[in-house]
């Protein structure tokens, strides 16, 4: 490296694998070595506009949520929401579409540059590996009322 004259460039190429999200990033910093600052700005303004088409995404169409939930999530700062009628209408996938509600309520997918596909996938894989069979009670469903109910006292 000392003698391309360049005191540090990494080699991201071994990095490359499975994982379509750190490709991206991998991709992305490949590609911005070696770049002028106008390049840069172009690179970076690029990534910027990926956020900004992600951050549109209208979470009820993606996860198909049905009227009923919709109707109810306008509800979802009342002491009186009702998890389990909730449960029965996202069709048992009360904590995805709870929590992502809540974050894109609140606009925490564009403040974090948070992809939706990828915290999608993530609280999916929380809500199905919740594991009852210990404590019966502590499932998803008592996951998502806790947060409901947390909400509920933050917003008061």
């Amino acid at each position: 490296m000392i003698s391309s004259g360049k005191l540090y460039e990494a080699n991201f190429e071994e990095q490359l694998g499975a994982d379509e999200k750190a490709n991206e990033a991998i991709n992305f910093f490949t590609n911005y070595q070696g770049k002028t600052i106008v390049e840069k700005h172009d690179l970076i303004d690029a990534q910027n506009d990926l956020v900004h088409r992600i951050d549109t995404i209208d979470i009820n169409e993606r996860l198909n949520v049905s009227r009923g939930a919709i109707k109810m999530l306008e509800q979802v700062d009342s002491i009186d929401f009702d998890v389990f009628k909730f449960k029965q209408e996202t069709q048992e996938q009360e904590m995805l579409v709870l929590t992502s509600h809540l974050m894109d309520m609140h606009g925490l997918f564009k403040s974090f540059k948070m992809n939706p596909e990828i915290y999608f996938k993530f609280i999916k894989r929380v809500q199905d590996h919740y594991n009852p069979s210990f404590i019966e009670y502590h499932n998803k469903t008592h996951g998502t009322d806790l947060c409901q109910t947390a909400y509920f006292f933050l917003k008061t």
